[in-house]
């Protein structure tokens, strides 16, 4: 197998997996995207830190005060950065 057919094999797997995520780069990344953008108070705790804070000290902010999701899955590091990330490009 050449390495041109390698690296395509590759390509197609990140892109597959980005679609079966609805442009998350995982399950994890939208689970707490979803949560962030539809829990009020949640959502207006991480506007008001990106308001007080930058984004890197907001995220490790955030995470200090929540560990989980409502539904269990882990709120980590780099899901809740792209998350404040579009959040703070979109408000």
């Amino acid at each position: 197998m050449s390495n041109l057919t390698v690296f395509n094999n590759i390509i197609h797997l990140k892109i597959s997996t980005m679609k079966n995520y609805n442009g998350y780069r995982s399950w994890n990344g939208w689970n707490v995207s979803l949560w962030i953008n539809n829990e009020e108070h949640i959502y207006r705790y991480a506007l008001n830190l990106l308001a007080m804070y930058k984004i890197g000290f907001a995220v490790k902010k955030f995470m200090q005060d929540y560990k989980n999701t409502p539904d269990g899955a882990k709120y980590n590091r780099i899901s809740v950065y792209d998350c404040f990330k579009d959040l703070k490009e979109n408000n």
